[in-house]
């Protein structure tokens, strides 16, 4: 896992401007909304976002992985590993730009909405939720998949 994060990061480029103008949008929707609304609106941007990335049929997690991480390579969002565990689902968000938005948690929530879409796209029901899980490195996003 670790090369794919170093072989991204290698080629990571992102315009300056789309820090500026995100930060800006989160700041004034938290401000509009509240917290928790505005934590629902991105997880909610972030399933449509899910809906417009189509993902191609998989016919395994790491067919899954693969695509996912074709889409986030050519966005600029780092890297995504699925690992099975007996009770859930892990997904391990890394490399994603280091700003105050990932520290106020909103592309953090945003992203949390396509795993969401992706997963009930591919069939898995509306059952299972996609929740941010608290990771204390720090270094990555975590999340599971579980009932």
């Amino acid at each position: 896992m670790q090369s794919k994060l170093i072989s991204f990061l290698e080629n990571q480029r992102r315009g300056a401007q789309w820090d500026f103008l995100l930060r800006s949008l989160v700041l004034e929707a938290s401000a509009a909304l509240g917290p928790e609304q505005a934590r629902g609106l991105l997880i909610k941007a972030g399933m449509r976002a899910g809906q417009e990335i189509d993902l191609p049929e998989c016919d395994s997690l790491a067919q899954m992985e693969a695509a996912a991480n074709r889409y986030w390579q050519r966005l600029g969002l780092g890297v995504v590993s699925f690992l099975e565990r007996s009770d859930c689902l892990e997904i391990v968000h890394e490399g994603i730009p280091a700003d105050e938005l990932v520290s106020e948690n909103s592309l953090a929530d945003f992203l949390a909405g396509v795993y969401q879409q992706w997963f009930v796209s591919l069939g898995a029901g509306e059952r299972l939720q996609v929740r941010q899980c608290e990771n204390t490195d720090g270094k990555a996003l975590l999340y599971r998949l579980a009932a």
